[in-house]
């Protein structure tokens, strides 16, 4: 039985953080790069809302996001987490758009489905994400292990033949293209532990995809990790354009080049 030590802490003290500080302390939403993002009520941690109470927020996945993202863009975001970015982005490329956002942690895909879908341009989805074409084989025997926070957890292939997929969906670029008609321009990855997908020899990401915002996570993976991972992706045509903080932005580089 797998026992998770800093999820429990991790769900003791946002209960007694909940027990002592009142809901009606939150604002009722605050505008955050042009989203309206409901904070009082949500299932939010402590900190979560005093962050967005700050007007902070993964702020710089944001900024390279600006920096790319276009009125009328389609955008494949892994990791979409509480919905933040996807509200986001949503703004950004209006009615004309499309964000597909998959989430790992089925509560937390429920919540942001919530507020997010009626906009419209959103599509929230529930299962585990691999940003390449066919997920690898190899990959499909992982463990899915919940913090016990309210930003969702991480993949674990490490633990052995568990086979969490098939419990899980499993989406990669070739199920949502397909399923959806979409032409993404741009993929937002923060997965925390499906990345390493692109070590895998013969990984394939269709031409479609001009850029890519990826927050690394060496601290479960390492450095050398990392920048492997930077490395292969140059092998398949991405440059880095800026890092800020182990979050890249990466741009395809044209046949001209």
């Amino acid at each position: 039985m797998h026992f998770n030590l800093p999820g429990v802490f991790y769900r003791i003290r946002r209960n007694v953080l909940k027990k002592i500080v009142p809901e009606f302390v939150w604002p009722r939403s605050i505008s955050l790069g042009g989203a309206e993002i409901p904070v009082r009520g949500m299932p939010y941690s402590f900190g979560v809302k005093r962050t967005l109470s700050k007007g902070k927020y993964e702020d710089s996945e944001r900024a390279l996001i600006n920096e790319i993202i276009q009125k009328g863009d389609q955008v494949i975001e892994f990791g979409g987490s509480i919905g933040i970015m996807s509200a986001i982005m949503s703004e950004i490329v209006g009615k004309d758009g499309l964000i597909i956002s998959v989430e790992a942690s089925e509560k937390l895909a429920k919540s942001a489905s919530i507020w997010l879908e009626p906009k419209g341009n959103v599509k929230v989805l529930h299962g585990i994400g691999f940003p390449v074409w066919k997920t690898p084989v190899k990959f499909l025997d992982f463990q899915f292990i919940d913090e016990g926070n309210s930003l969702g957890g991480q993949v674990d292939f490490k633990a052995g033949n568990n086979r969490a997929s098939q419990v899980f969906e499993i989406y990669d670029l070739e199920k949502l293209i397909s399923n959806y008609g979409m032409m993404p321009k741009h993929l937002i990855i923060d997965i925390e532990g499906t990345e390493i997908v692109f070590i895998e020899e013969g990984i394939v990401i269709p031409g479609v995809i001009e850029n890519m915002v990826i927050e690394m996570h060496p601290n479960i993976y390492g450095q050398d990790t990392e920048d492997t991972i930077i490395e292969k992706l140059g092998h398949l045509g991405f440059s880095v354009v800026k890092e800020l903080r182990h979050v890249f932005l990466l741009t395809r580089r044209s046949e001209k080049q």
